[in-house]
């Protein structure tokens, strides 16, 4: 039995069935589930405390963790533990590391490594030649909050990559969860934590303009 022919008996009255019409209901269906990824697939102004774990059979766990600011296309990182904070911002393509204790950053560009990982972690889309598309595998609650689960595919070319995405079940998709396989296999699990109350201006992802900058670095 065609998969369909239930729902060609249904319908009334009775028309022939082109092929056109069995295209554009095929296509139609595909969409329900492979959905391409847009600039707003998550809140655009958000924040959270974040915990990365990256684990290899080949050497022990490493966990770091911090707070994480976005705004449109712009992050700041600030690492638990370090003296460095970083600001990317990628529509300009360049990362500032700032060192507050020195009143120094330096600039340096965003190497195409970076834009990946940026992209499988939820901070952008992942850009051209690039392709992002999702695919809804579940919903359910984790971490107390409503959510869902996608399957997320860079393909470049005959290249793909992947990375399970769990984020809120509202229209901002807020990332809470992020599992993807590292350049070197190992296993690269991001734990998001939205958090609000914190305002912060836009020089906030800017370097103070006190500071002196060194470059290059």
């Amino acid at each position: 039995m065609h998969p369909y022919s239930v729902l060609l008996k249904s319908a009334s009255p009775p028309r022939p069935f082109s092929f056109c019409h069995f295209f554009i209901l095929n296509i139609f269906i595909l969409a329900l589930f492979i959905i391409p990824s847009a600039q707003s697939s998550f809140a655009a102004t958000w924040q959270a405390d974040f915990t990365i774990r990256v684990s290899s059979p080949r050497t022990q766990t490493i966990l770091f963790s911090g707070t994480f600011y976005q705004e449109g296309l712009k992050v700041r990182i600030e690492a638990a533990g370090s003296e460095e904070v970083n600001l990317f911002d990628f529509k300009s393509g360049i990362r500032i590391r700032v060192f507050p204790k020195d009143r120094i950053y330096f600039t340096n560009p965003l190497s195409a490594a970076k834009i990946i990982k940026a992209a499988k972690e939820a901070w952008i889309t992942a850009p051209l030649p690039y392709l992002e598309s999702k695919i809804l595998l579940w919903t359910g609650e984790i971490k107390g909050k409503a959510a869902r689960l996608y399957l997320m595919t860079l393909t470049q070319s005959s290249l793909k990559s992947h990375a399970l995405r769990w984020v809120t079940d509202d229209l901002h998709e807020t990332p809470l969860r992020i599992i993807y396989s590292g350049p070197a296999n190992e296993t690269v699990i991001v734990d998001y934590e939205p958090i609000s109350g914190k305002k912060f201006s836009a020089d906030y992802f800017e370097p103070p303009t006190n500071y002196l900058s060194l470059n290059p670095f």
